[in-house]
């Protein structure tokens, strides 16, 4: 993100996960290539670039899409016997998302102990030396890490994310299972009916030469899904269908899997047919998967999302200096774009009257910027506040699907004559704020 800032301003950040998964794509290409033959990675390719949960993250600049990427590629190079490639590969894997480092041992086991036609069985000791090399390389991101969250957090071990206690529980283990079966059977029917199908061709025929194929993928996705769902099945449970996303890293190794199922049910069909039939279940498959994304509100993600951006751009351009944002949902956007210091309410073990009379005695003024469903949320939190009410007039409303509103608390005396009056209307087309305290937004875009 940081290089893609450098090249191309504010839009560069968000060129990371598109192009990283372009990269994860191409990798799942070449494994299911490397682990069976081209087919077998071409449908691969196709099922997971065309997948309802990985195009909604690769449009968002989150490190679900990225992490899976490169967590691809490591264990490619590592199907290959390229130990330093696939060790300095899953080092920025970790860097990205530490808490997959289990997915490591899955590299290593491949360098280990993987055997494949086109790659022989070596020696004890070269198999050694390989994941030796693995393990220094791969190291270097637990390094990186454990210094970040020293210098952050105090602790080589510390998470801005919480406590290992606070993260994970046994009880989350049923929830989580069945929450992550119903997304899989909601977000990825289309595939699993064309596996099921290639299955039930492969039995009725009794194809006994599929069987080594379809095992050496198979075993693929074992160690690399189990280590997925070590991670984050015990993790919070979470009720949105979009947290599939974290099951995203083992999706390639599944994918392969059905590509392989494809592959080999297709010499059932006579071979005359065997490509017009190809083309029309991925055509029919891609057109599935696109039509679920669809439903589920990826290509309006967007309008969605540019609430962060309006919001941000337009405070950066009329706060002055002394200002000090309180927000919730809202606290990295409003950070990144005007580059003034945050107090998160959500995490305010005081009273909120009490804590913005304070910015104000330190010279600082406070502003609050609250979604819409953030408003009840926040009276809850602070149920003796007259700020938590937030019954006056808006300076500014941004956001179509969720609402964002902009209030000075220094504007509540200067309504409170007026407490019939509207909170002020929505901004027409993300447009300017009724009462901006300096210049227009329009004023200050290039």
């Amino acid at each position: 993100m940081w290089l893609g800032s450098s090249v191309a301003g504010d839009a560069g950040p968000f060129l990371a996960a598109p192009l990283l998964g372009a990269l994860g794509v191409i990798a799942t290409y070449f494994l299911g290539a490397r682990i069976h033959n081209p087919t077998t990675g071409l449908v691969g390719a196709a099922f997971l670039a065309s997948s309802p949960a990985w195009l909604f993250q690769i449009v968002q600049p989150m490190s679900d899409v990225p992490a899976a990427a490169l967590w691809t590629c490591a264990l490619l190079a590592a199907t290959t016997g390229a130990a330093a490639i696939a060790g300095i590969t899953a080092a920025l894997a970790l860097l990205i998302r530490p808490n997959l480092f289990p997915l490591a041992a899955s590299a290593a086991i491949v360098l280990f102990a993987w055997t494949h036609d086109s790659l022989p069985e070596f020696s004890l000791r070269t198999r050694t030396r390989r994941a030796f090399v693995f393990a220094i390389t791969a190291s270097l991101g637990i390094v990186g890490v454990a210094t970040m969250q020293w210098r952050l957090y105090g602790h080589p071990f510390a998470s801005g994310h919480g406590s290992f206690t606070e993260l994970f529980a046994v009880g989350n283990i049923p929830a989580n299972v069945h929450d992550y079966s119903v997304r899989m059977l909601r977000g990825e029917m289309p595939v699993l009916i064309v596996a099921a199908s290639c299955l039930a061709a492969l039995i009725l025929t009794r194809r006994s030469t599929s069987l080594p194929p379809i095992a050496r993928a198979c075993r693929l996705l074992l160690i690399t899904a189990v280590p997925v769902l070590i991670c984050y099945v015990p993790y919070g449970v979470f009720p949105d269908w979009s947290y599939l996303r974290f099951l995203l890293p083992a999706f390639p190794f599944a994918f392969i899997v059905v590509g392989t199922l494809v592959s080999e049910a297709s010499d059932c069909v006579p071979s005359q047919a065997r490509g017009v039939v190809l083309v029309l279940t991925l055509v029919a498959v891609v057109s599935a998967n696109v039509t679920i994304a669809k439903r589920e509100a990826t290509f309006d993600l967007h309008t969605y999302e540019s609430r962060y951006q309006t919001a941000g751009r337009y405070l950066e351009a009329v706060l002055p200096r002394d200002v000090v944002i309180v927000t919730s949902q809202q606290s990295v956007g409003a950070h990144f774009y005007t580059g003034l210091p945050i107090l998160r309410w959500d995490l305010l073990n005081a009273d909120l009257d009490a804590a913005l009379g304070t910015l104000a005695g330190l010279g600082r003024h406070p502003v609050l910027l609250v979604e819409d469903w953030e408003e009840p949320l926040l009276r809850v939190r602070f149920p003796t506040s007259k700020v938590a009410r937030l019954d006056w007039r808006s300076r500014a409303i941004f956001g179509t699907t969720t609402r964002v509103r902009y209030v000075d608390p220094d504007d509540r005396e200067d309504d409170a004559a007026d407490s019939a009056g509207p909170k002020g209307p929505a901004l027409p087309a993300n447009g300017p704020a009724l009462r901006p305290r300096g210049p227009t937004f329009q004023d200050r875009l290039p």
